[in-house]
């Protein structure tokens, strides 16, 4: 999501290689902001989940 406005999908192979981006049109913006909260609420800083590799 971009500027709380555009929805782009990335699309990537399971080795983690993008593949291709798919700008979506008129996306319902407020679930996407919903998933935006709910990953930043369950997130970890970089630094703590680098840690453990």
């Amino acid at each position: 999501m971009f500027d709380e406005e555009k929805v782009v999908h990335l699309n990537f192979r399971p080795d983690g290689t993008l593949i291709s981006h798919e700008l979506i049109e008129n996306p319902d913006i407020e679930r996407y902001l919903q998933w935006r909260d709910i990953a930043l609420a369950k997130g970890v800083p970089f630094q703590d989940w680098d840690a453990g590799a």
